[in-house]
């Protein structure tokens, strides 16, 4: 009786493998999007150089060629413009203070932004660098935490073991011997 069970199974399990095995059409390309189709690691990417471009909003020699914006301030331009998620107005700064082409370049920016669609009460161009954009290495550095035996201890000195993320506080800490 062990015998037709055991091969009942074997049968089975082949007739298994053969139809999983089965492919009801070739692969010939048609299924993947189109090399124009924008997918979703692009998409993330593009909304991240936006946020980035918005947050720093800083525009500086290297973004004009003589009094015009070249390519990589209009990339930067368009980038921050694309980045719809920020409040009114848009503040654009221009690190030329200096220059005597700082004027006709903060003009060139206005009118590039008008003709991509904002209004002029949407703009708002300032002289120097982003404030907002600023801080001390030291600041950041003061920032970073390091894994002891009873949690997390920032690197000013600070315990964080109740702060810690969840992930970090699970995995044990290796301890040097």
């Amino acid at each position: 009786m062990k015998l037709p069970i055991n091969t009942l199974a074997l049968l089975l399990a082949a007739a298994g493998f053969t139809v999983g095995c089965q492919q009801d059409a070739a692969v010939d390309g048609s299924a993947f999007p189109a090399d124009t189709t924008l997918r979703a690691p692009q998409r993330f990417a593009d909304i991240q150089a936006a946020a980035g471009a918005r947050a720093d909003a800083t525009l500086t020699a290297d973004h004009f060629t003589g009094d015009r914006l070249n390519s990589l301030g209009l990339t930067k331009l368009d980038a921050m413009v694309a980045d719809d998620d920020d409040a009114e107005p848009m503040s654009v700064y221009v690190n030329l203070p200096d220059s005597p082409r700082a004027e006709t370049r903060r003009a060139a920016v206005r009118a590039y932004l008008v003709d991509a669609g904002l209004r002029d009460n949407q703009i708002d161009i300032q002289t120097g660098t982003n404030p907002q954009s600023k801080q001390l290495a030291s600041f950041a550095a003061a920032k970073l935490y390091k894994p002891t035996e009873n949690g997390f201890v920032a690197a000013d000195g600070d315990a964080l073991s109740s702060a810690a993320p969840a992930a970090m506080d699970a995995a044990p800490i290796p301890t040097a011997k």
